[in-house]
């Protein structure tokens, strides 16, 4: 019983985790962990800053955001969850800003959640384009 009431309260997290992607950035306070920690691959959008805290992560995704005239993140199936992960498959899309011209995007990506004490605290993230289309 106590498992599962874990993975009720993970599969939250991670609604919120949704939610801070499109747009409710001060979730991240209540969602990110101390000593946060995050490993990107060489195409996912570089932080300018280490990303280690709710400040930060909330800077990051921000940055992403700002970085597009608009995007959308979905999750692609339900994600995995247990005890003390969330993986999930996802895809955003948008509108890139861009300076002489703007391109519709899609991207997709997995991302690993590992939770302690109800917050996320490490974070494996996989991502590609999969269509930019010039407007």
């Amino acid at each position: 019983m106590e498992l599962e009431m874990q993975i009720a309260e993970n599969m939250a997290l991670y609604s919120q985790w949704v939610r801070m992607w499109n747009g409710e950035l001060d979730l991240s306070d209540e969602i990110i962990g101390e000593d946060f920690v995050i490993h990107l691959t060489g195409d996912t959008c570089q932080p300018q800053v280490e990303v280690r805290n709710a400040r930060t992560v909330r800077a990051w995704v921000d940055a992403v955001r700002s970085s597009n005239e608009s995007m959308a993140y979905d999750p692609q199936d339900e994600p995995s969850v247990s005890g003390s992960t969330v993986m999930a498959y996802w895809q955003a899309t948008g509108k890139a800003k861009a300076t002489d011209s703007s391109a519709d995007f899609a991207k997709v990506g997995v991302d690993v959640l590992r939770v302690a004490n109800g917050k996320f605290v490490e974070c494996w993230t996989a991502n590609f384009h999969t269509a930019v289309l010039a407007v």
